[in-house]
């Protein structure tokens, strides 16, 4: 070690190997580091720079005391010595430190020199500023600073004291920041408010351009390093004086306010997650320089902005609320809502919006099928506000609960009429498309309930659809019927498992076990029997019917030959089959059958023609089949009908060209070409005209008519009937008539005192007598569904 005169060592003999250490460190260039991964230097050259600390701060070093110079020279030895006074380790150290920091200082001096020249080139200063300031801070500066730290942490890590003069500084690399950025600060001068505010836009345009995942090195360098600056100017305050440290506040949030004024998000699907990312951004930028409290206040700008003060909130609620699938960011919207405690916003912009959406839908399709996903969706929130919301917008659309019914019985019958066509063509897709109807058989369910309105609307299913369809379509629907995407048994075991308590219309399940019956009838009355014609009748009790297709006319038309063959085996089968036939005889219902019979005339694909008639039609058919030519005399006397009603028989095959006339004698057109227009599946329907009627008979027909389309008299009987069983203690007829007209649209208050006369004498007949039926319960075939092979 060296040492001055005397034996005594002064601080200028030991500082020369620190000088020279740092002159071997500083000479470096960036390619000739060679420590492993990120260190800069090797393992042999810290453990040097370590010994080197540990040496100098060790060290027994004098500094002269307060004496003059000229005095200590002419002083004696013993005198001279007290002339110095040892260092203690603080003092020594503070000197050790005042060395490496003066390099420091020097190489920023170096960095901002050459950063000055640059900048001088741009023009326009805060922009250039941002721009190069990366270079300035990551070139060779970024170097020796980490070098220095690596080499003198132990310094500042064993003697923390030596930072005191720089708070909010803990280690070299900091320190070397503090004094760069302090210098870049003074190039500013008096721009610092417009270069800090192009600083926070730089860092927001780099993450705009660049997600977090993808940033390529350089730009996420030049990011970092930007962020740095806002630190250290923020965290240290001899950097920036408090007023000023409050000024970098006061921009950041003038800049955000209005980046965000100028800013737009398109609604859709993604508009939370955009949302969400702008709040990500913004904590990146404001990590670096800003308090926990104030990143919370950035967010609710944020969500002030496109959320809670969005001018277009109905559109964006709507997105969420009427698609299924989104109840999370549902529940966003209603945990940020309900913090500012703007929930009745929320809501009230919502119904607006699917009052809106709704009666676009209705209008532009007339039918509830959209409607039925909305209020879907609105149920899935489990929110009972929305639940309520439903209920409301379908009465405003509908202009009251009970017109309701009507729509909803098409749409439900529209669905179950795409199930069959489904199952028939056994489309790809088909799982998926039954499944999202059977969702909506669901929610149709809970609407009815909401509105009370299961009863009359099983009433109204069970008379104008079910029964109907089945006799439509007869062997499809016994084939059918058990068909996993069979919407219909949905729509049945629905029904059954909501319906109204008590069960309000047991003709629904005794009327699915006559369909598993006729079924296992026909199944079992085809393997026995031989006949070229397919026969599928459908037994049903009387008292399982629906009234009006009871009081059908059943005219008494004499079946054909075969038919009434096959019909007199069928009760044969059917009294063998039963023990209880004899109590429940079969009587043929002539007007509701389908027939179909198979020509020899070809289709253009060279199918058979298939033609859809009537009985009289199918025995005139059956004539010719033995006969080549038939008079108008033969005709009425083998059919047994009136001559009118023969000539119209005949002529509805003349009308297609079928049948042929020469001098009164028919015969069939073998040159008979079907329109394909008129062609539906394959078939031709014979269209049969009707007998002119009397007046008495017409104007009686149109009497009826009127009645069955006076569909809201069921409705109000319903309504009725459903009070009757709430108040079994009895009601006034006044108290009756107000409930009711609570739950009856204003629509129809002009009918209503007719309308409740007939109902209430209705209701005293039926509720004050009491019938009893025979034992013998009569059953109906009402569909003969025939396919003849032999050719007319």
């Amino acid at each position: 070690m060296l040492t001055g005169s005397k034996g005594i060592v002064e601080f200028a003999s030991i500082s020369s190997s620190l000088e020279k250490a740092l002159e071997q460190l500083l000479a470096k260039s960036a390619k000739d580091w060679q420590g492993p991964n990120d260190e800069l230097l090797s393992t042999a050259d810290r453990c040097f720079y370590y010994e080197l600390i540990k040496e100098l701060t060790q060290a027994k070093v004098h500094i002269r005391s307060t004496a003059t110079h000229e005095e200590s020279i002419h002083d004696v030895s013993r005198k001279k010595a007290k002339l110095y006074r040892l260092l203690s380790q603080e003092e020594l150290v503070n000197k050790i430190w005042n060395i490496i920091a003066n390099r420091i200082d020097q190489c920023a001096d170096e960095a901002i020199s050459h950063f000055i020249e640059e900048l001088a080139l741009e023009t326009h200063f805060e922009a250039g500023f941002v721009r190069l300031w990366p270079a300035c801070y990551l070139g060779s500066f970024e170097y020796k600073k980490r070098a220095m730290a690596e080499a003198f942490n132990c310094l500042t890590e064993s003697f923390p004291v030596v930072l005191a003069g720089a708070p909010g500084v803990s280690d070299v690399c900091e320190f070397a920041d503090y004094r760069l950025i302090e210098a870049g600060i003074a190039v500013i001068g008096d721009r610092l408010h417009w270069t800090i505010t192009e600083l926070f836009r730089c860092l927001r345009r780099l993450l705009c351009e660049n997600s977090d995942e993808i940033m390529s090195d350089k730009h996420r360098d030049h990011f970092e390093c930007l962020k740095t600056f806002l630190r250290i100017m923020q965290k240290c305050p001899l950097v920036l004086p408090r007023e000023q440290r409050a000024l970098l506040k006061k921009l950041y949030f003038d800049d955000l306010r209005a980046t965000l004024l100028l800013s737009e998000i398109p609604v859709d699907y993604e508009y939370l997650s955009k949302v969400k990312s702008i709040i990500i951004r913004e904590k990146q930028v404001t990590s670096c320089c800003m308090s926990d409290y104030d990143v919370l206040e950035v967010k609710r700008l944020i969500v002030d902005r496109y959320i809670l003060g969005a001018s277009h909130l109905g559109n964006i609620v709507a997105t969420y609320a009427l698609t299924t699938g989104y109840e999370h960011e549902f529940s966003l919207l209603k945990l940020a809502h309900k913090s500012a405690d703007k929930s009745q916003d929320l809501y009230s912009s919502l119904s607006s919006e699917a009052l809106a959406q709704f009666r676009a839908s209705f209008q532009k399709t007339r039918d509830l099928d959209k409607i039925l996903d909305y209020c879907g969706s609105l149920y899935a929130l489990n929110d009972l506000q929305c639940e309520e919301m439903v209920k409301n917008t379908l009465r405003t659309i509908f202009d009251g609960e009970l017109r309701v019914l009507e729509p909803l019985l098409k749409t439900v019958d529209l669905m179950i009429k795409r199930s069959y066509r489904l199952i028939m063509e056994k489309k790809l897709g088909a799982i998926e498309e039954i499944e999202a109807k059977k969702n909506k058989v669901k929610t149709i369910w809970r609407i009815l309930r909401a509105f009370d309105l299961v009863e009359p609307f099983l009433k109204l299913f069970y008379e104008k659809s079910l029964f109907r369809r089945i006799l439509l379509m007869g062997q499809d629907y016994l084939k059918h019927m058990d068909h996993s995407f069979n919407l219909e048994k949905v729509v049945l075991d629905e029904l059954e498992l909501y319906g109204t308590p008590g069960n309000s219309l047991p003709e629904l399940s005794r009327l699915r076990r006559d369909l598993e019956q006729s079924k296992s009838l026909q199944q079992e009355f085809c393997e026995k029997s031989t006949s070229l014609v397919e026969f599928v009748p459908l037994v049903f009790e009387r008292k399982n019917v629906p009234m009006n297709f009871l009081e059908t006319p059943n005219p008494d038309v004499k079946l054909p030959p075969t038919l009434q063959l096959l019909w007199n085996r069928f009760q044969s089968f059917y009294q063998k089959s039963d023990n209880k036939s004899i109590l429940k005889p079969l009587i043929l219902q002539n007007a509701l059958h389908h027939l179909e019979v198979q020509t020899f005339f070809k289709l253009p694909d060279g199918s058979p023609l298939v033609l859809e008639v009537t009985l009289l039609q199918a025995s005139l058919l059956e004539i010719f089949n033995s006969k080549e030519e038939v008079n108008l005399d033969l005709l009425i006397s083998t059919l047994d009908v009136t001559a009118n009603q023969a000539k119209l028989t005949i002529q509805s095959f003349r009308d297609v060209d079928l049948l042929k006339e020469t001098e009164g004698t028919f015969y069939i057109n073998n040159d008979f070409k079907p329109d394909v227009r008129k062609l539906k599946n394959g078939r031709l329907r014979i269209v049969h005209r009707m007998a002119h009627r009397s007046i008495s008979d017409q104007t009686f027909r149109m009497v009826s008519k009127q009645e069955d389309t006076t569909w809201l008299r069921d409705l109000l009987r319903a309504k009725i009937v459903g009070l009757l069983k709430q108040n079994k203690e009895g009601i006034t007829f006044d108290a009756l008539r107000r409930s009711v007209e609570k739950k009856t649209p204003a629509s129809v208050g002009e009918n209503l005192g007719q309308l409740y006369q007939n109902v209430r004498n209705t209701l005293i007949y039926g509720m004050g007598c009491t019938t009893t039926s025979s034992n013998q319960q009569k059953k109906y075939i009402y569909l003969c569904y025939l396919v003849s092979h032999e050719h007319y």
